[in-house]
């Protein structure tokens, strides 16, 4: 007999033959399993009732996993698809700077120089000599002052090759040497006087008088300086009437149009004008009297005068003033079409007197004729091929205009009708990638043997440097 059923048994289904004492140890063994099936029969239906609730939990701890699962492949294809940007953004940057050697434009140096502007300089910079008496007392104060990479052993020699530099955050011009790197010399220092700067933010350098102008933005002017002695010269653009003055200057370029050839009169101005020289290549035609007017500067005959262009970024347009700073007609005004500036930044002069206007906030290239009307408008906004982002710096050469595409980090060359020609450079910092690049500026080199290159520096100073690119003819 099982338990159950003797536990559910009637008292008189035991056995009349057992004895008392039997009979009643029968009966407790019958309570106690009885009270077992009750026990039993109560856990039973504990179980019954807590069986949903430990399905929930069953159910919930899935989904826990499930979501955790989800949450860790989701984390797994974020992590994935950063990387294969990164990747692309690598392999871009590779792939230009890779254009870039198989054009033959590769790193020519690297200066540790955080400059805000750049401009070449003459092949043969005379380094200023330091008197004999004065040599020794200056040399531990020099020794003490001297910037990273600056040289004294260069003082009273001339020196090929060299680039001015603007150094904003000592408020001077250094004057380079290409090749290593070593500042030469340093033009002005910071302050309010007349002679001094504060934050250069251009250059331009005149090859005839041999006279460095510097865009003193913060303070609304143009300082000129003697290049070799660094003596002060004047001041453009402080004085004059109302609606003349410059609104924080941040470029500026020079323009002197050739003076007639001293050629008998049946032939002067056709002869200049149909020489071989001329007809084969017009640029080293242009240098070819830019040599022959420095001649005549340094014989002491007289010179018409140069035009100096200023932009005045705070009112929207570019500022032209005689050699000897007086006012002579505003270019642009403030807006978007064709003709107007909004921040204009870089100035570059072609050789015919045309004028090419970084239109930084309007994101393009405004060209104008020597006389101020409007001739074209090169690039508009955006990332593409001859498209530009806050253009800032601007150089020409044999026909080529360079732009410091600051807001894409690279730089874009155009033909000078407009025509895009290539682009290098993105955002790093290895070499020959940039970080808002500023400014940019040709520099003539003579290479080697036969070959005959030009290099393109680029200031970086994000980065704290200056590249110097090699761009074959």
């Amino acid at each position: 007999m099982s338990l159950v059923s003797v536990a559910s048994a009637p008292p008189d289904a035991v056995s009349p033959s057992s004895s008392p004492s039997s009979a009643m140890c029968s009966c407790s063994s019958v309570e106690v399993l009885r009270a077992y099936v009750q026990e039993l029969h109560a856990i039973l239906a504990l179980y019954e009732a807590a069986e949903p609730r430990l399905v929930e939990l069953r159910r919930q701890h899935d989904e826990q996993r499930r979501e955790a699962t989800r949450q860790q492949q989701a984390t797994l294809e974020r992590e994935a698809r950063e990387r294969d940007r990164r990747q692309r953004r690598e392999r871009r940057a590779r792939e230009a700077w890779a254009d870039v050697r198989r054009a033959r434009k590769g790193v020519h140096a690297v200066m540790d120089l955080a400059g805000a502007a750049v401009v070449e300089l003459d092949h043969a910079f005379a380094a200023p000599t330091v008197n004999a008496s004065s040599s020794s007392s200056s040399s531990s104060d020099d020794s003490e002052s001297a910037e990273p990479g600056e040289s004294h052993t260069a003082r009273g020699r001339r020196i090929d090759h060299c680039l001015a530099v603007c150094d904003q955050r000592h408020h001077q011009v250094a004057i380079v040497e290409r090749e290593s790197g070593l500042v030469l010399q340093r033009i002005g220092q910071g302050g309010n006087a007349d002679s001094q700067l504060c934050n250069p933010h251009a250059l331009a350098f005149d090859r005839v008088t041999r006279h460095l102008y510097v865009a003193d933005s913060n303070k609304h002017r143009v300082q000129v300086y003697e290049l070799e002695s660094g003596s002060f010269v004047r001041s453009i653009g402080t004085a004059g009437p109302p609606g003349t003055l410059v609104n924080f200057a941040t470029g500026v370029a020079l323009y002197r149009r050739a003076l007639p050839r001293a050629v008998p009169s049946t032939t002067g101005a056709a002869a200049a004008a149909t020489s071989p020289l001329a007809r084969a290549s017009p640029e080293l035609h242009a240098q070819h009297e830019q040599h022959e007017l420095q001649e005549q500067h340094r014989h002491g005959h007289e010179l018409e005068q140069a035009l100096v262009f200023v932009s005045d970024y705070g009112n929207h347009r570019v500022q032209v003033f005689s050699q000897d700073g007086s006012f002579v007609r505003s270019i642009g005004s403030c807006g978007t079409g064709d003709g107007q500036l909004f921040n204009p930044h870089g100035l570059a002069c072609a050789t015919d007197g045309t004028l090419f206007v970084s239109d930084y906030g309007n994101h393009r290239v405004q060209v104008f004729a020597q006389d101020g009307s409007f001739v074209r408008s090169i690039g508009s906004r955006g990332t593409g091929d001859g498209q530009l982002f806050n253009p800032h710096g601007i150089s020409i050469a044999n026909g080529l205009v360079a732009v410091a595409d600051c807001g894409n980090h690279r730089v874009q060359v155009f033909s000078q009708d407009g025509s895009f020609v290539r682009k290098f450079g993105a955002q790093g910092v290895e070499e020959g990638l940039f970080n808002n690049p500023l400014d940019v500026a040709w520099c003539h080199d003579s290479g080697s043997g036969d070959t005959h290159e030009t290099l393109l520096a680029v200031c970086d100073p994000l980065n704290r440097r200056l590249q110097l690119i090699m761009w074959p003819y």
